[in-house]
């Protein structure tokens, strides 16, 4: 998806992902508990990214000035990037 909007403004990525990523958790969720895999396991591996959920936060306000400024297809692509990285090394190192 972000890859999709990566030319589009600051604003219009930044809300186009958001209720991407709404729908998304809402779907995930949903699906776990009807096949009876949201549990207190999965609730405290989840509990982990709160620290990161929380950064976030708090960096939106300052960062979406940057990226306003026309850096947003920059980000895009690293990010995007340094995911694709991300997989291939897992899949290398799963093997």
């Amino acid at each position: 998806m972000a890859l999709l909007y990566a030319s589009a403004e600051g604003a219009r990525l930044r809300s186009t992902l958001s209720v991407f990523f709404v729908a998304a958790s809402i779907l995930s969720i949903s699906s776990l508990a009807a096949v009876g895999r949201l549990g207190p396991e999965e609730l405290k591996v989840s509990a982990a990214f709160l620290p990161a959920v929380a950064a976030g936060f708090v960096l939106a306000g300052p960062l979406r000035r940057i990226v306003d400024r026309g850096h947003a297809r920059p980000a895009v692509l690293v990010l995007s990037a340094v995911a694709a990285v991300g997989a291939v090394v897992e899949s290398l190192l799963r093997g």
